[in-house]
């Protein structure tokens, strides 16, 4: 098992420098639906499904929305 890099983990949370994912403004018709259970849980959430589908643009979306703690980390991404 290969553990991240300080920098590999800012990379995937650029609110730890300040700053937010670039994603685009579209909204998809489950975002406020997956926002408030990512509110309400305030634990682990995984969003799984088909490939290519918006899962990682959504949860970019929200992280750039969600005030408080909160991380992220792509597992498909090979090292």
């Amino acid at each position: 098992m290969v553990v991240p890099s300080i920098e590999e983990i800012t990379e995937y949370n650029p609110w730890l420098r300040g700053e937010k994912f670039d994603v685009p403004s579209f909204k998809r018709s489950c975002y406020e639906k997956i926002k408030e259970e990512v509110e309400k849980r305030k634990f682990i959430v995984a969003i799984v499904g088909l490939r290519r589908i918006g899962k990682t643009v959504l949860m970019k979306q929200i992280g750039n929305e969600i005030e408080g703690e909160k991380f992220f980390f792509s597992f498909d991404e090979e090292s």
